[in-house]
């Protein structure tokens, strides 16, 4: 059933937000708690407020009491995005068919991606995700294009920012309806939505956005914004009963400031519902703008960072050592035992080779005699640090180091291997992320950008594909996909050395070789080595829609030959009228002659015999109904 008002709609997604945002408490203070430790604050304790909410609090610590903090997470979380990082994905689209347009099509896809990612900088939005999937166990990449021949806007966003109906569900694609939540300042909020609205958060108090900020360690936000913020609700719904077609709204407080109708506008700058639009999901693609990627898989819709294991162990660590260090003081420096009144206490200091003054009849003071710590507890830290390292993952492999004995190659790489095989899962969420990145990103392009955006983008050389791209459906025609392993870590040294082996050996052509060896130099020269390809795809084109087309003297007539015969094996060719098929073979014969004639003048200017006059060379003829002579 629909809703009989805008506000009876504003109170029910109020509602759900409430909702939401009750279940995933638990998650939230482990979050927060996850931050504190990665940013040293590591005797922090949850505090009860007065009114019922709770903040972390760092008490003072008794007197003469020492607090270490050795922060041995932020090492473990450094080597681990370190890890996720270092490789960039290798994009590769699966053509639909095996028809040369459909390659073609695929090629452009790959070059899109590549292109978008680079100038957009989706590497750098990458990066700052998985430094938050590492801290809370789940982040998001948002992938939205703004409008007609747009750019595409990639965003980071946190765990913190992001609720769902459904914890039970792993694949967000899978929700009901999202809902992204951020504060922003009320002047921002008016500039992007143009309507105002008073701020309904104090970020100086115990708000979501305060103890984010303050795990952070920024403090003086809130005076640079006067405090005051909206909380802003964009909610994402696919198709139910009561948006049958899906929808996107957004919120300031219960104030609705926007709502996707493709129909036209349907509230005005007030909030009432005016004109004749029907709620839309915004993209074509039909899916949530937010692909996740999860660290540690936990069977439920939030994954698990491994700070959480770490902090049990970094707690005891540090009171250990504190513990350990608070002994070697009282050892260094003892406490004394002295008959009151024998001697004046305020003379007493820890300058060397004072004289002390004891009054007759007393005896003077004497240090208390401490036991001596067992030698367990001093060996308790190494034990600790050894489970954190287990935990961790790391040990002398992922230090740089080998076990004694071990010195073949293979073996090293291959225990390697095994040390990082500890974080596939979390290598394989972060493709699959990547990947639906990719995908979104393709569907975008063909639902926002013209034909020209995509070919200023593609280059030049690329305006056949990008036209075939433009004409026909993504869904229809290529299928974007990560190489499954090229994200996880690996030496590039190593695998250009093996790319250039393959090329030696002859198992893949230099022009292939080139293009995955990543580097700025190879991947130029790559493209050189296209041109030739292209103008033969485009000659394909050409004749498939009827023109006849003549060879030219600066063809480079091999390259032509081999593009014009795969064209000429697929389906596609098979499918055409005998009429068009007779242009492409007079062309290809033509082709061929003029390889002919171009070896005899070889022959002839060396002083070989020739071959003959090839001006005999018969032009074959397409063999059926409505054939031209």
């Amino acid at each position: 059933m629909k809703f009989k008002s805008v506000e009876e709609e504003a109170n029910y997604w109020d509602q759900q937000y409430k909702t939401c945002d009750l279940m995933r408490k638990a998650y939230e203070e482990q979050w927060y708690l996850n931050l504190a430790f990665y940013f040293s604050k590591q005797w922090v304790v949850w505090q009860r407020t007065t009114t019922g909410t709770s903040r972390l609090y760092d008490p003072p610590a008794p007197r003469n009491r020492v607090r270490l903090i050795s922060n041995r997470i932020k090492p473990v979380i450094r080597d681990e995005l370190t890890k996720l990082i270092k490789e960039e994905p290798q994009w590769y689209a699966v053509p639909a068919t095996t028809d040369p347009s459909s390659v073609a099509e695929a090629r452009i896809a790959e070059m899109l991606c590549e292109y978008t990612t680079s100038e957009y900088r989706y590497n750098r939005i990458r990066r700052q995700a998985t430094f938050w999937m590492l801290q809370c166990g789940t982040s998001y990449i948002k992938v939205t294009c703004p409008g007609d021949d747009a750019d595409i806007q990639f965003d980071r966003l946190t765990a913190f920012h992001m609720f769902v109906p459904d914890l039970d569900e792993e694949d967000i694609q899978r929700q009901p309806y999202v809902m992204h939540c951020r504060g922003v300042s009320v002047d921002e909020f008016k500039d992007t939505y143009k309507i105002d609205v008073e701020a309904d958060m104090n970020i100086n108090g115990a708000a979501l956005e305060q103890k984010f900020l303050t795990s952070l360690g920024i403090r003086n936000k809130g005076e640079q914004q006067n405090n005051k913020m909206v909380y802003v609700k964009e909610i994402w719904i696919k198709p139910c009963s009561r948006y049958p077609k899906g929808g996107m709204l957004v919120y300031g407080g219960k104030t609705l400031a926007y709502r996707y109708s493709p129909g036209g506008p349907i509230i005005s700058e007030d909030g009432e519902p005016i004109g004749e639009g029907e709620d839309q999901f915004p993209y074509d693609h039909g899916q949530y703008p937010f692909p996740k990627m999860d660290h540690t898989a936990s069977g439920r819709f939030y994954g698990v960072s491994t700070i959480e294991d770490l902090i049990p162990l970094q707690k005891e660590y540090n009171k250990t050592r504190s513990q350990l260090i608070e002994a070697k003081n009282r050892m260094a420096k003892p406490q004394m035992a002295y008959v009151k009144g024998s001697i004046d206490v305020t003379k007493v200091t820890s300058e060397a080779g004072l004289y002390i003054a004891v009054n007759p009849g007393f005896n003077k003071p004497e240090p208390i005699e401490h036991p001596s710590l067992p030698n367990y507890a001093v060996q308790e830290p190494e034990n600790i640090k050894a489970d954190m390292d287990e935990v961790a993952g790391r040990n002398e492999v992922s230090r740089g180091g080998v076990p004694p004995g071990i010195e073949a190659a293979s073996a090293i790489a291959y225990l390697k291997e095994q040390n990082d095989s500890q974080i596939y899962n979390t290598v394989a969420s972060i493709e699959d992320c990547t990947q639906q990145v990719g995908q979104q990103v393709l569907a975008l392009i063909e639902q926002f950008w013209s034909a020209e955006k995509i070919t200023s983008v593609a280059s030049k050389n690329s305006a056949f594909e990008a036209q075939l791209f433009k004409s026909t459906p993504v869904k229809g025609n290529t299928d974007i996909r990560i190489e499954t392993g090229s994200m996880a870590p690996k030496s590039k040294a190593a695998q250009q050395a093996f790319i250039t082996d393959l090329m030696d050996k002859g198992i893949i052509p230099p022009e292939k070789g080139l293009r995955y060896l990543q580097m700025s130099e190879t991947n130029r020269l790559y493209d050189e080595l296209q041109v030739d390809s292209k103008q033969a795809q485009r000659e394909n084109a050409y004749m498939a829609s009827g023109e006849a087309v003549m060879p030219n003297e600066w063809d480079n007539d091999q390259v032509h030959i081999y593009e014009h015969e795969l064209f000429m094996k697929s389906q596609e060719f098979e499918a055409m009228d005998p009429n068009t098929k007779q242009i492409f073979i007079n062309h290809l014969t033509a082709t061929k002659q003029k390889v002919v004639m171009a070896a005899n003048v070889g022959n002839e200017q060396s002083g070989q015999p020739g071959s003959g006059d090839n001006s005999a060379v018969p032009t074959p003829q397409y063999a059926g109904n409505g054939q031209q002579q």
